[in-house]
C-alpha cells in the first residue's frame, strides 16, 4: 500500500518550480523559458516559448509552442526521465531538501500477533 502524501508537502515542493526553470532552461527578457518537453521542439526551442501560468502562484507552467503543461514533477517527468508522481514526489524531495510527510496511521514494523482462547 502506498501512502498519501500530505498536501503542504506536494505544495512545498511545487514553490520550486521557478527554482527548476532557472537551473534547467535558458531564460529570454519576455520572461520565457525553454520547454521541458525537448521531444517536441525539433529547434531544441531556441526562442523560449514557456511561461509560468499567470495567476497560479508560481506553480504551474504552460508551452505555446507545443502545448505542453504542468507543474514541478511534470518538468521533472520530462527533463530527468521521471515515471510517476511518486517517483518524482522522491526526486524532487531530495533535490530541494524537502521531507515527504504521509497522511494516516504509519505502518507498523512489527506483527500483531493475537493469542488464542
Amino acid at each position: 500500500m502506498i501512502s498519501k502524501i500530505t498536501e503542504r508537502c506536494i505544495s512545498e515542493i511545487q514553490d520550486h518550480l521557478k527554482d527548476y526553470v532557472m537551473e534547467h532552461s535558458s531564460k529570454n527578457k519576455n520572461r520565457k523559458f525553454t520547454c521541458f518537453n525537448k521531444n517536441a521542439h525539433n529547434n531544441r526551442d531556441e526562442d523560449p516559448s514557456a511561461a509560468i501560468v499567470p495567476g497560479s502562484r508560481g506553480r504551474y507552467w504552460i508551452c505555446f509552442s507545443c502545448g505542453a503543461k504542468g507543474d514541478i514533477l511534470t518538468a521533472a517527468q520530462y527533463t530527468e526521465g521521471i515515471e510517476g508522481f511518486h517517483n518524482s514526489m522522491k526526486f524532487l524531495s531530495t533535490k530541494y531538501n524537502v521531507e515527504i510527510e504521509t497522511e494516516g496511521p504509519k505502518p507498523s514494523t512489527k506483527r500483531d500477533f493475537q493469542t488464542k482462547q
